[in-house]
């Protein structure tokens, strides 16, 4: 009902657990969902991804999600592994397109770094401001080298992923 999600919404701007008692637990699999933008899976990981204010790879300046979340256009958003990168690598495009390979990007920076190995496009981000950048944009501390295999990095960032996804339904925030 409406009203119990407004109530919820109140709870939530009062820094209340909006939710009841039940234990609610994220199921790891929403994260290996195909990444489809307008997939209700892709919106509730983009709304938990937009909660870090995420930065920019290449200046470190906070990504406008203003601007990111109103084109609302597949331009705005970056595979971290890219597409064109994993399918050299024998990754299908169906393995390579799950929401856990996703963050916001800028279009601009999307085709910058375009379909970079990791491993190289991770060396153009601002050293002074890396730990930012990749918090932000929720990169496990183990994966932020760029060498890790594609597997290994999802599995490291599904669980990155489900941790602050549990974190935010138990205390509303992260």
């Amino acid at each position: 009902l409406v009203s119990e999600d407004m109530d919820k919404m109140v709870k939530v701007s009062k820094g209340e657990n909006p939710f009841d008692a039940a234990a609610i637990t994220i199921n790891t699999t929403i994260f290996s969902s195909t990444w489809r933008i307008n997939s209700t899976a892709a919106k509730a990981a983009l709304c938990l991804m937009a909660q870090l204010r995420p930065k920019s790879f290449l200046t470190g300046s906070e990504v406008d999600l203003g601007t990111v979340l109103a084109a609302y256009n597949a331009r705005q958003f970056h595979h971290i592994y890219p597409k064109g990168f994993l399918s050299s690598q024998g990754v299908s495009f169906h393995e390579a397109n799950i929401i856990a390979n996703i963050c916001f990007l800028s279009a601009f920076e999307n085709n910058s770094i375009s379909d970079k190995n990791p491993e190289h496009y991770f060396k153009d981000i601002p050293l002074n401001l890396a730990d930012e950048i990749f918090d932000s944009a929720i990169i496990p501390v183990e994966a932020r080298n760029g060498t890790l295999s594609f597997n290994e990095f999802i599995i490291l960032r599904t669980r990155d992923l489900r941790i602050l996804g549990q974190k935010l339904i138990e205390t509303g925030s992260i």
